[in-house]
């Protein structure tokens, strides 16, 4: 059966839904930062769904979710991008939470992935998604994502530290061991801007067991951080607005500065904000959806 690229149909699926995650707009309504647009593909059955997600081939950009929603409290997901199947998306997760409780025809949504089992809440226009069932979070104004908590330690391995060229001068590098991700705290914005400087140290970095590099610079004073997220090995040099990435460095600049409650900007070439909190053993997440 030939691989079926991306047309009119959209995978051959029922219908498509397009969302912006965490967008943000001004007071009067107007948007300012686009987030990440995350397509939702729907099927009639799970069973097509999957068919589709095994068979198709994602040839832009962006992340792509093949969804059999069996009754409204219950939907099953597969996720895919340019290089294939994607674990876990979280923005992916948390467009598609908000999409299945703004109906308000319940209050409650389970979402099925081959890895976990996502739960989200709602109450009017809120929404809480959970990967922790026994979690139990108070409602709240606005759409917020649980995921697990983790704490990457500073890198201190002199061997390591010299594989990146202006390592002591540009600021400081943690890693979580597990997950091969590494990030790179900035003392300035301004290298933060530099794509030219960073692209060098990612490909000084490839030759680690790495997942995913994040730069960032953090404002003790604001309470805000600024960051950028690259996942060359992943199918894209570097993502658009991203909430996985919180797990790690929510976690370390808490740790770090004590910080609960950050305000995060992701300055890429779709940018978007949010909120995330630190609460132990998960980071909650908070940001704008609309409809694209």
């Amino acid at each position: 059966m030939s691989t079926r690229q991306i047309g009119a149909n959209m995978f051959d699926a029922d219908s498509t839904v397009k969302i912006r995650t965490f967008c943000s707009s001004d007071d009067n309504s107007r948007k300012t930062l686009p987030g990440s647009l995350q397509y939702i593909h729907l099927y009639s059955s799970k069973a097509r769904a999957e068919f589709a997600a095994a068979n198709s081939s994602v040839s832009d950009g962006f992340d792509h979710g093949f969804v059999y929603i069996e009754s409204p409290g219950n939907a099953y997901v597969k996720w895919r991008n340019i290089a294939g199947e994607i674990q876990f998306c979280g923005s992916g997760a948390y467009a598609l939470a908000w999409h299945m409780l703004k109906a308000e025809t319940v209050t409650q949504v389970s979402l099925h992935t081959t890895h976990r089992t996502l739960i989200a809440d709602s109450s009017g226009d809120s929404a809480a998604i959970s990967t922790n069932p026994s979690i139990k979070e108070p409602n709240t104004a606005s759409c917020y994502l649980s995921i697990p908590s983790f704490h990457p330690v500073e890198v201190t391995h002199f061997s390591t530290k010299a594989i990146i060229e202006g390592l002591e001068e540009a600021g400081h590098l943690y890693v979580d061991c597990t997950s091969g991700i590494y990030l790179l705290q900035l003392n300035d914005t301004e290298t933060l801007a530099d794509t030219t400087w960073l692209g060098n140290k990612i490909e000084q970095l490839s030759s680690l067991d790495i997942h995913g590099f994040c730069a960032f610079n953090w404002d003790s004073e604001t309470s805000s951080g600024k960051l950028r997220y690259f996942v060359p090995w992943h199918g894209r040099d570097e993502d658009y607005v991203t909430g996985s990435i919180q797990q790690y460095l929510t976690s370390l600049v808490h740790d770090k500065y004590g910080a609960q409650t950050q305000h995060w900007q992701q300055m890429s070439s779709s940018s978007g904000s949010l909120l995330s909190e630190y609460r132990d053993s998960h980071i909650r997440l908070s940001g704008q959806c609309e409809q694209y």
